[in-house]
């Protein structure tokens, strides 16, 4: 499986565990009793906005925003289902991801933020954010020249740091010091949940 998958006995206890921010997490399964709208009423209070895929989901789920499939369900295509259920937020309106101040709309490719200028981006600058953003980790340079501008592209890694000096200068305009979009010997990542300050 190319999932990172971690498991909870509740969403209560998963919610504990990420210390009340889910939003590095791209898709929650719920089975069993944790298939509830209380389940749902938990992980959005946690700020999660992603898809949910929910097995042997009761009736009252049927209407909600979830993809509700019957057990038993083989992996493969409990992962194809999961698969298509990202892919399609992505895509929507509804995906939306926390970044610093900055709340990051993929399908607008906007950055808005309270008291400042709505950012926008090139289908590039946003493939970037959203990779590093779903990754959650460093990324090497080569894996995000292949995900983003595509393995047969033929694009050089100067390209890729032209994009993301372009893109740090829309996000932190006037600062000399990267902390939304930080550098790694390994590649780029994204500043971690709570990591951020403004230095005001």
């Amino acid at each position: 499986s190319d999932f990172d998958i971690r498991g909870a006995g509740t969403v209560a206890e998963a919610v504990s565990a990420s210390n009340g921010d889910l939003h590095h997490i791209d898709a929650v399964l719920l089975a069993g009793e944790a298939a509830s709208e209380e389940s749902l009423g938990q992980l959005a209070a946690a700020g999660f906005s992603g898809p949910v895929a929910a097995l042997g989901a009761s009736a009252s789920l049927k209407g909600a925003a979830v993809l509700t499939l019957d057990r038993p369900i083989r992996f493969t295509t409990l992962a194809s289902a999961i698969r298509g259920a990202l892919h399609d937020h992505a895509r929507s309106d509804d995906a939306r991801f926390r970044i610093g101040p900055y709340e990051f709309q993929p399908s607008d490719r906007t950055l808005t933020a309270e008291g400042r200028e709505t950012v926008r981006l090139t289908d590039k600058e946003a493939g970037i954010l959203r990779y590093l953003h779903r990754a959650g980790r460093p990324v090497a340079r080569d894996e995000l020249l292949g995900e983003v501008w595509g393995y047969n592209s033929g694009v050089t890694t100067h390209t890729l740091e032209t994009h993301i000096y372009r893109l740090r200068q829309k996000m932190e305009p006037g600062s000399d010091d990267a902390r939304l979009l930080v550098t790694e010997e390994s590649g780029y990542t994204l500043a971690a949940a709570g990591e951020y300050s403004s230095g005001d």
